[in-house]
């Protein structure tokens, strides 16, 4: 995973991700007891740009995030440029599917 993260490979590193969430939750048998790691976790991505990279691959639009996060447009759209920053993308069509 760190190598996929080091060439901003967001799809490498989600696949990587959810292999390495399987293997843990075989290996402890505690899978429901944690929280399931995201890919946005490993590009350093704060708590609140993970909930507004989540919210837009999940289809919601600035004005929408907005709304429900209770933060202007303005806020959401400074938050997705770094996001795409952090994650080496250009755009939201981008973002991989957390």
């Amino acid at each position: 995973m760190d190598v996929a993260v080091g060439r901003r490979d967001t799809t490498a590193a989600a696949t990587a991700t959810a292999l390495l969430y399987q293997c843990r939750s075989q290996t402890t048998g505690f899978a429901g007891t944690s929280r399931q790691p995201g890919v946005f976790d490993a590009f350093g991505l704060s708590t609140r740009e993970r909930e507004i990279a989540r919210a837009a691959t999940a289809g919601l639009t600035d004005h929408d995030i907005a709304a429900e996060l209770y933060i202007s447009v303005r806020t959401v759209n400074a938050h997705l440029r770094t996001i795409y920053r952090k994650l080496g993308i250009s755009g939201r069509r981008e973002l991989p599917v957390a």
